[in-house]
């Protein structure tokens, strides 16, 4: 009986060994250890765009400019001392005679005209006659005169005696654009009309 529990127990002690092991291995796995935590792309700078050596900047007007205006001229204009007065040969037909008044650059420098400027047509003893200028043509543009150059404006008038009155004029006063003193040279023409004078303004050609 002895020998029988004796096995028996130790039947027991193997089989809790068993039963201990099956628990053992029954029980769950250890937790994996915690993944680490996701970090951010790293952020690289661009590089910076290559700077092109070979550009330029353009060339400032010669002038400077004026933040509130247009650029400055950097020609001066023509002064009535800068400037000599002929007058062209007339072409007369119809009752009208025309002719170019030319402003010659006498000076040594150059310089700019721009608009009509003014006339009066005066007699023998240089007495005002009567004038009234009339303006028509194109629109006035920029002319640069250097030494030497002409700028011309054309002159037109009736000569017709039944358009009266009629006035016989023996100089022509010329006022260049933007001045006051005149220039006079001999202008021997009957103008009709009260002393109509239809300018245009100075371009560099003739018409």
């Amino acid at each position: 009986m002895t020998r029988i529990l004796a096995g028996r127990s130790r039947w027991l002690l193997a089989s809790g060994g068993v039963v201990l092991a099956a628990a053992v291995g029954c029980q769950s796995a250890p937790d994996p250890a915690p993944a680490a935590p996701a970090t951010a792309p790293a952020v690289v700078p661009a590089a910076p765009a290559p700077v092109d050596h070979t550009a330029t900047t353009p060339d400032s007007p010669t002038g400077g400019t004026d933040q509130t205006g247009p650029p400055r001229p950097v020609t001066p204009r023509c002064h009535t001392a800068d400037l000599a007065l002929e007058v062209g040969q007339d072409d007369s037909g119809m009752g009208h005679t025309g002719l170019n008044l030319a402003l010659v650059n006498r000076s040594a420098h150059r310089c700019r005209i721009y608009g009509y400027g003014g006339v009066q047509l005066l007699d023998a003893a240089r007495a005002a006659l009567p004038t009234r200028q009339e303006r028509s043509g194109q629109r006035p543009e920029l002319v640069t005169l250097r030494p030497g150059d002409r700028a011309y404006s054309a002159l037109y008038w009736l000569h017709m005696p039944e358009v009266q009155p009629c006035s016989n004029a023996a100089f022509l006063q010329v006022i260049p654009p933007d001045e006051t003193e005149p220039i006079r040279a001999r202008f021997a023409y009957s103008v009709c009309g009260n002393g109509a004078l239809s300018q245009r303004p100075y371009q560099p050609n003739p018409t």
